[in-house]
């Protein structure tokens, strides 16, 4: 009897080292995956500095638009798969399930490339038709066009990695390489000329997703797993790839509410508006980084606690997160209200105005470090149709309350249709994890 609880004993002593060692492991890949965000975010506004010191006001909100075009483009050309594959991905290599594995790959990436000529022929078609007007001239939409297939595949990419648990080596290609060839551009431009065009800035940012896709491309072809490599193409099942819908809503909606308020104030006030809040939401884009850099080795890790039914992990997890991303995001929001106009003059005096909107935005980052990765958590555990559902009342509170706001307060009616909505999703799905998974998001658990 004694022999047998010392040997009950050493098998609970040897999974709690185990656990303990994944929760190191996660704060390793966490405090990586931070250092990445932070210098990918500093790159980035120094980047937004030089772009809103190059263009203008009005020119820097129109390269705004078109960019968030752009990317809202390639998201729908992924149809949903980046989330969607790193989550099976990680459940394929946990279980061994290679064959199967391999075909979902190389049907996804057979997905992208006719789902992006699909979007780019049928774009193609309204601007001849004359059904659409252009906002631009054909050369910015050519080099847009070109755009949108390169980041769709960069995103497949990156997110193939992260279910393999490279995390950080995904985001090294968007997140380094392709800032630093735009400011290596950018600084040319800067000292070359005293302004440019948005067809300028937008071949600036083609040919850094070239090099960023080609060095994440070699990347993934150099870190897959030998018996991925070895594997028979296995085809997926069909309502297996029905899967994806879900995360493409959420996707797309996700997008649409987080720009509607850049879309309305460039409709109803103009570009010069518009281009005012993309410079407060690219200083509110610092904040946050605290909370999306855990995400990211987050993802791969909680579906395989909830694929093997650990709930007191996929907990821990998430509270390690929670806190882990607050202590950052918090102290950011600080420094957004004591030094608003301080920070928004870096961009040119023009910018300064937006300080009341920078500070409104703020307001949202504090909800938003407060409820941890309750979006990641639901998607993660098979809840997408609950997601899309917080996102689409979201989005629809976000514009009726923009339509009200913008003419009466401009750019700081924009900021605060754009916090209420992030707030009201952040508030709906802590309140449903809680209920239905019994799992608490927030920094207070």
């Amino acid at each position: 009897m004694p022999e047998l609880r010392r040997k009950f004993a050493s098998v609970a002593n040897l999974s709690k080292l185990i656990n303990n060692l994944r929760g190191l492991n996660l704060i390793r890949t966490a405090a990586g995956s931070l250092g990445l965000k932070i210098g990918a975010a500093a790159l980035g506004f120094i980047n937004g500095v030089l772009l809103a010191r190059l263009l203008g006001p009005a020119e820097f909100g129109l390269y705004s638009i078109i960019l968030s075009i752009i990317n809202f483009a390639a998201t729908l050309a992924v149809i949903g798969l980046p989330t969607f594959i790193t989550r099976e991905v990680a459940a394929s290599v946990e279980y061994g399930h290679w064959n199967q594995l391999k075909g979902l790959l190389r049907t996804a990436h057979l997905g992208v490339f006719f789902a992006t000529l699909a979007i780019l022929s049928a774009f193609s078609i309204l601007l001849v038709s004359g059904l659409v007007k252009s906002i631009s001239s054909w050369t910015v939409i050519i080099v847009a066009m070109i755009l949108v297939p390169l980041i769709a595949f960069n995103q497949l990419r990156a997110s193939i990695l992260r279910g393999l648990h490279w995390v950080i080596l995904a985001d090294i290609p968007e997140l380094l390489l392709r800032p630093i060839v735009m400011l290596i551009l950018l600084i040319g431009a800067y000292f070359a000329y005293t302004n440019i065009s948005t067809a300028n800035a937008l071949g600036m940012q083609l040919a850094a997703i070239i090099l960023a896709l080609v060095a994440g491309t070699w990347w993934l072809y150099t870190r897959q797993p030998e018996l991925l490599k070895a594997a028979r193409c296995e085809p997926p099942q069909f309502a297996r790839l029905l899967g994806t819908l879900p995360f493409l809503g959420i996707a797309l909606i996700a997008m649409a509410e987080g720009q509607v308020a850049l879309y309305l104030l460039g409709y109803l006030s103009g570009t010069k508006q518009a281009g005012l809040f993309q410079a407060a939401n690219q200083i509110v884009g610092l904040i946050s980084i605290g909370l999306v850099a855990v995400n990211m080795p987050l993802q791969p890790k909680l579906a395989a606690a909830w694929a093997r039914k650990d709930k007191p992990h996929a907990q821990k997890l998430i509270t390690e997160t929670a806190h882990m991303g607050a202590v950052i995001s918090l102290a950011g929001v600080l420094i957004v209200f004591i030094f608003a106009e301080i920070v928004l003059g870096l961009y040119g005096s023009q910018y300064v105005e937006a300080a009341d909107a920078l500070r409104i935005l703020a307001v949202g980052q504090i909800v938003n470090a407060a409820a941890g990765s309750c979006g990641i958590l639901l998607m993660m555990t098979g809840h997408q149709k609950v997601v899309m559902l917080g996102m689409v009342l979201a989005l629809l509170l976000n514009i009726c309350i923009a339509y009200w706001a913008i003419p009466l307060f401009g750019v700081a009616g924009g900021a605060l249709a754009a916090t209420v909505g992030m707030v009201f999703w952040n508030v709906f799905y802590v309140i449903y994890a809680l209920f239905r998974l019994r799992l608490n998001t927030t920094i207070f658990h």
